[in-house]
């Protein structure tokens, strides 16, 4: 088929957090997947190989060894930007129908105005109709106290101009949609929701050995104030006598620190240094390995914008059982080894943990979790073609 439509992946917006990242990394995987008559083809933007972004990356390293040097703490940063845009590369890099290009601002805006692509996950805020937008969440309205006003008017005017600058926009839950027609008026453009469906990207061989040798539950989140690490950690306070120890990881930088201490702290205080281990910068294979070999994921937020997060997401896909807060996103999850506890309250998970650990789970096979996760992927694949074949 001669002159087929151009799909392209503006990934610099997302390369700024890990959950940007793993969504593109869902989207145009499943999408690959599903499209073996290659009816589009495919192009990945991505803030590297350049050099306003070479720019960028020197300059955020050269302040963190300066920082570093003044605080005698000397411990390297990569530019978020960098290190994620190169997880991107190289889980891509090997794929046919895909087109990898590093581009800075100037050139990404040449892609996303050409009027004959049609932009997937596009932030951008022009008038090009040919884009399917993208809004992650409504986390400023409900839990207003962690941000400053500023940020909050800044989002709101954000998300209104992707309501009025698309036709479609895509969201990770029905909470999330309910919002946007809750917070905004006069809503033209058609909202979709991703399916929930779990599967595996990455090399699930490659965390076949066991790191952690003992029984354990396992938190990996943000170490931000809503992921509410305080209530898991209280609850094993009264957990001792059972064989079965907390880990917690997460990603630990600057802007973080001041929780991920009280958190430490809160650990101190309860004399729970032996019941729980407070992990932090994991690579993300090691942080896979964890969730393979845990008794169940346990996820405590106060707030989502999609179904228990990612971790549950990666958890299910390992067919792990996961403990999750009753918040109404997390009521999306449709999984048969999950279990609720009410928000904030470490007596009902302390309920939870242990009903959980006494369960016995038949184990399925490599070769099982595979073929459960192709499924997966290709439906969800199947989800995505079908939204941009309708853009004419």
């Amino acid at each position: 088929m001669l002159n087929k439509k151009k799909i392209i992946f503006p990934a610099a917006y997302f390369c700024s957090w890990n959950g940007g990242t793993k969504l593109i990394k869902m989207c145009l995987d499943s999408i690959l997947y599903f499209d073996k008559k290659k009816n589009f083809e495919y192009v990945l933007l991505l803030p590297d190989k350049n050099i306003l972004s070479n720019m960028k990356r020197i300059s955020f390293v050269s302040k963190n060894i300066v920082k570093n040097i003044l605080t005698l703490n000397f411990k390297y940063a990569e530019w978020p930007y960098h290190s994620n845009a190169k997880e991107l590369r190289n889980f891509f890099s090997k794929r046919k129908n895909l087109k990898i290009l590093g581009v800075d601002y100037r050139n990404e805006k040449k892609y996303l105005n050409d009027k004959k692509n049609i932009n997937f996950l596009s932030m951008d805020l022009n008038s090009n109709k040919k884009k399917i937008g993208y809004i992650f969440d409504f986390q400023h309205k409900y839990l207003n106290n962690f941000f400053s006003n500023k940020q909050i008017n800044d989002r709101d005017n954000f998300f209104k101009k992707i309501i009025e600058n698309n036709n479609q926009i895509i969201v990770n839950s029905n909470q999330t949609k309910k919002d946007i027609f809750k917070f905004y008026n006069k809503i033209h453009a058609k909202v979709e929701v991703l399916p929930f469906l779990p599967f595996i990207d990455f090399d699930i061989k490659s965390i076949d050995k066991r790191i952690f040798k003992e029984n354990y539950f396992v938190i990996c989140n943000q170490f931000w104030s809503h992921k509410n690490f305080e209530t898991a950690i209280i609850s094993f306070k009264n957990l001792s006598k059972f064989n079965f120890k907390l880990v917690i990881t997460g990603q630990l930088n600057s802007k973080n620190k001041k929780y991920y201490n009280e958190i430490l702290n809160l650990i101190i205080k309860n004399q729970l240094q032996k019941n729980i281990i407070l992990l932090n910068n994991l690579e993300k294979k090691v942080q896979l390995n964890l969730i393979k070999y845990c008794i169940a994921l346990i996820q405590p937020s106060l707030f989502e914008g999609g179904p228990g997060g990612f971790s549950v997401y990666e958890a299910i896909s390992l067919n792990k059982p996961v403990i999750v807060s009753n918040i109404k996103v997390n009521r999306e999850i449709n999984y048969n080894k999950v279990f609720y506890f009410k928000t904030g309250d470490h007596n009902d998970l302390k309920k939870k943990i242990i009903c959980v650990y006494k369960k016995k789970y038949k184990k399925i096979s490599i070769n099982t979790l595979i073929k459960k996760s192709n499924r997966n992927k290709f439906m969800f694949g199947k989800f995505l073609h079908n939204l941009v074949s309708k853009i004419n």
